[in-house]
């Protein structure tokens, strides 16, 4: 599984990747981020879950690598912020200067468009990834259950897939060990790597696709209590530190502790935050990108704490929250 290297935290996030938006299905990235430094790969989040993004030259050496197996189509400077972070200690674990505020959204958020910093930018090209019917999964274990901390796995077909390719049915990008090679040689200082197990499965694919849903589906559905259970593990993991109790005994933990559960484990995130109008904005962002009531509900999945009161909060709008009892 290709990933952006750590690099301070979800500082590092936006500084190397960045947002970015679609106007259309089919339309280009339009991506809102740092500059004039580009790095030569980036991950951009946004909507639809985060893209890779090369610079001309990672496109070139790309296009003559065979195993590759990509394509690529052109970007949009969209909203470009002058930040000059490439300059600061990447060995620091901070970065040298943080936004007002304090979160890291702030580097970007409510800042003007520089069109002067636009024009020093190198052209930058969205990757169009081959896509094979594979199925990524998060933690399982041999047995193929569903378990917390257990192995990432992708279920294949007896056919061929590798170099640089995705799940037809979403997922992170994923590369074989050639690419990764590839990949290590030429842009070393901004990707990871995280090992995934492959398992022959046949019929993992045919399964997803009866459950109608775009995400791996190749362990049984989690209760609510595992749900909270992977959700807490995974802001522990991500440095949350949230408490299982949900206290907040420690004051450096950050108070709301907000989890995105969809209907099966391979997609679970958590995130948190300190203060009330971060979180607020966090959720009007949400409703902005995806409108709609009932099944489309774009809060609908969301599970929001308070840590300070351990309660559960539901948004009613306007930045208003009320408790859940539970």
């Amino acid at each position: 599984m290709l990933k952006q290297v750590d690099l301070w935290g979800d500082y590092g996030d936006v500084l190397v990747s960045g947002f970015y938006r679609r106007e259309g299905l089919d339309s280009p990235a339009l991506l809102h981020r740092s500059g004039p430094f580009l790095p030569p790969i980036s991950f951009p989040s946004g909507s639809s879950g985060d893209i890779v993004v090369v610079s001309e030259e990672l496109k070139s050496e790309l296009e003559n690598a065979a195993a590759s197996q990509v394509r690529f189509r052109a970007t949009v400077w969209d909203k470009v912020i002058p930040v000059d972070w490439h300059s600061w200690d990447k060995r620091a674990s901070q970065p040298k200067q943080r936004p007002v505020g304090g979160e890291p959204g702030n580097y970007l958020k409510d800042q003007k468009h520089s069109e002067e910093t636009a024009r020093r930018m190198v052209p930058a090209w969205e990757v169009v990834f081959e896509e094979f019917p594979v199925v990524f999964a998060h933690w399982l274990d041999s047995a193929g259950g569903a378990t917390n901390g257990g192995q990432d796995v992708l279920l294949v077909e007896d056919s061929f897939c590798g170099g640089f390719f995705r799940s037809s049915f979403g997922g992170p990008p994923i590369v074989d060990d050639a690419m990764k090679d590839w990949l290590q040689a030429r842009v070393s200082g901004w990707v990871s790597f995280h090992p995934l197990k492959v398992v022959t499965d046949p019929g993992a694919a045919e399964r997803l696709q009866l459950h109608r849903t775009r995400y791996a589906n190749a362990a049984p559905h989690l209760t609510s209590d595992e749900y909270r259970t992977r959700a807490l593990a995974l802001c522990e993991a991500k440095s949350f530190v949230v408490p299982p109790a949900f206290s907040r005994t420690d004051r450096t933990v950050s108070r709301y502790c907000v989890v995105l559960c969809d209907e099966t484990p391979a997609k679970l995130s958590a995130a948190s935050y300190e203060s009330f109008d971060a979180l607020a904005s966090y959720v009007e962002h949400r409703c902005r990108l995806r409108p709609g009531g009932g099944e489309g509900d774009p809060l609908s999945n969301l599970q929001i704490y308070d840590l300070e009161t351990r309660k559960r909060l539901r948004y009613l709008g306007g930045q208003q929250f009320t408790t859940v009892d539970e």
